[in-house]
């Protein structure tokens, strides 16, 4: 990025100074092609000073000072500064995983979401590898401790160089659109790799299910519907929150039940729930375990 804006501003550089040079020239009486011209330019600003094409008023010799000026702050600060920005990004951020790696979480792009799951992931030792864009953005998670690989999310490359097929699976927070051209780029790659992706609404997810998602979790309706239950807790049934291997963790509402107005050491002796009961929040909702 850093090396095509250095490129663009070179063109747009070239241009006026071609075009001064043929207003200059004409001003002198001389006329020259725009080939010359550009040999002209390059040539001073690399402060070769070929000689054969000089100007003779002194506007155009402060014209030759002002392009040997913009060479050499190009030649000495500009392409130094940006290669030297290129070599340490590529050295503080990687751009690909080594072969061997297998197994791994793949977190497109970062944010609220994709932190808390990097929190889950490490507390069970589990590797991951988030999937960054934006360079910048990258060094500055990869100085935070967070283990980031820098790449176009649209680019088929990007997934190969991060051993998309030897992952367990990829997460996809960012919008929906850029989680719809990341499933299709990642099918190009791997058609078994299992993609899990957020969706802010129904038609988001039956897009990203077309595209290729193993599973789309539409959020907002999510977390409309577990305040709904908090809130209303009429439909007096178990709702799983959570499993480790066989072990699955659920909360229920007491409102309603047999449970209400009894403690926990009565509830187990009624053998009103067949399970361990690990909490109680706020008397009206119950925590427990039980093995499948």
């Amino acid at each position: 990025m850093l090396l095509l804006r250095l490129f663009i501003a070179f063109v747009i550089i070239l241009l006026f100074y071609s075009i001064a040079f043929q207003y200059l020239m004409n001003l002198e009486g001389r006329r020259y092609s725009y080939i010359s011209g550009l040999y002209w330019i390059i040539s001073t600003m690399c402060t070769v000073g070929l000689g054969d094409i000089t100007f003779l008023s002194d506007f155009g010799r402060l014209f030759t000072v002002l392009v040997i000026c913009t060479g050499i702050f190009f030649l000495l600060v500009l392409l130094p500064f940006t290669i030297i920005q290129l070599f340490q990004s590529s050295a503080r951020v990687p751009r690909e995983l080594p072969e061997n790696t297998r197994g791994h979480v793949v977190l497109a792009e970062y944010g609220a979401l994709t932190g808390a799951l990097i929190e889950r992931l490490e507390r069970y030792n589990q590797n991951y590898a988030v999937l960054v864009a934006d360079i910048e953005e990258a060094m500055l998670l990869r100085d935070q401790g967070i283990k980031t690989v820098a790449g176009e999310l649209d680019d088929p490359d990007t997934f190969k160089e991060i051993r998309i097929e030897q992952a367990a699976f990829i997460v996809a927070t960012g919008s929906d659109t850029t989680n719809t051209s990341l499933v299709y780029t990642v099918r190009r790659v791997s058609k078994n790799i299992p993609i899990i992706s957020v969706a802010s609404g129904e038609p988001a997810v039956q897009i990203l299910e077309q595209a290729g998602c193993t599973h789309v979790l539409a959020l907002d309706e999510m977390m409309g519907q577990s305040l709904a239950r908090r809130i209303i807790a009429g439909d007096a049934m178990a709702h799983v929150i959570g499993q480790i291997d066989d072990l699955v963790i659920a909360e229920a509402a007491a409102a309603g039940t047999p449970l209400v107005g009894k403690n926990l050491e009565q509830a187990h002796a009624s053998h009103i729930v067949d399970a361990s009961i690990i909490g109680v929040w706020e008397a009206e909702y119950l925590f427990f375990l039980k093995r499948i």
